[in-house]
């Protein structure tokens, strides 16, 4: 079953279609941050399905088939043949899986703190650079949080505190973590296996053997104290043809959230030169 998708346009200019990470946490918990990137360009966010404003529909098209399948839709009902596409966390995988799939309709990459990291050996510092950086209490909490009605029912203040305790390992500053409003809505707390139905068939699409595919301009934007190794951004950046990786110092994985001036900084350079 098919569903609506919630979007919102803003700027003017060649258009720069913007995915949200989470897993699918939708639009809202990026603006304004990225909003800078409307220099001459139109900025267009959208919702997934099963996120932010967007239902979702089967739950079976919560998925990497149906990630790229909504895509394609997307960008047809708004008839646009090309465009630059922008995506964070594991939406920079998506993104980068889409470009790769369908070299025509994508101009220019910006890949945000891809996650999470290909390589085992990525992976096995990954997770335990995210457990160095939770507390006996942080860790405490979160089961507290899972074992509570409140969360086992969708209510959705419970699953975002869940995911602001989850995610205290990707900011610097665990106040900032704590306060963080991903701005869930029930579309996403219902739908609480959405990680695990995205990851299901991810594997079957093979992307780290696709990047050589990508055939447009990319930039893989990797944050200083991201707790994803950078060896996993280099690598990306290494296997696209016209791949470029910038390092920044300071932020972590929400870099957009942490030092949104520092992120748009290193991001308008390249749109200007390859989305523009």
């Amino acid at each position: 079953m098919g569903t609506e998708l919630a979007y919102q346009r803003i700027g003017e200019g060649p258009p720069l279609v913007v995915v949200p990470g989470g897993p699918r946490f939708g639009f809202a918990h990026v603006r304004p941050a990225l909003d800078v990137l409307a220099n001459g360009r139109e900025l267009i966010y959208f919702d997934e399905r099963g996120s932010g404003s967007s239902p979702a529909g089967d739950p079976a098209s919560i998925s990497t088939a149906g990630t790229l399948s909504d895509l394609d839709a997307f960008l047809d009902g708004l008839e646009l043949e090309q465009v630059a596409l922008a995506g964070h966390s594991l939406a920079a995988h998506m993104v980068a899986l889409y470009a790769a799939t369908r070299p025509e309709r994508v101009r220019a990459l910006v890949l945000l703190n891809p996650a999470p990291p290909f390589a085992p050996e990525h992976r096995e510092q990954f997770g335990k650079e995210m457990t160095a950086r939770r507390t006996p209490e942080d860790a405490d909490e979160l089961e507290r949080i899972k074992a509570s009605a409140e969360y086992e029912a969708g209510d959705v203040s419970a699953v975002e505190h869940y995911y602001q305790v989850l995610y205290v390992p990707f900011f610097n500053d665990r106040r900032v973590a704590l306060s963080t409003q991903y701005r869930l809505t029930e579309h996403r707390s219902k739908n609480r296996d959405t990680a695990q139905r995205l990851f299901a068939d991810f594997g079957e699409y093979a992307l780290p053997m696709k990047l050589g595919s990508i055939a447009c301009p990319t930039v893989v934007i990797h944050c200083e104290h991201d707790p994803v190794p950078v060896a996993s951004s280099a690598a990306i950046a290494d296997a696209v043809p016209q791949g470029k990786l910038v390092v920044i110092p300071g932020s972590s994985h929400y870099g957009f959230l942490e030092s949104p001036e520092t992120v748009a900084a290193a991001v308008e350079p390249f749109l200007v030169a390859h989305a523009s």
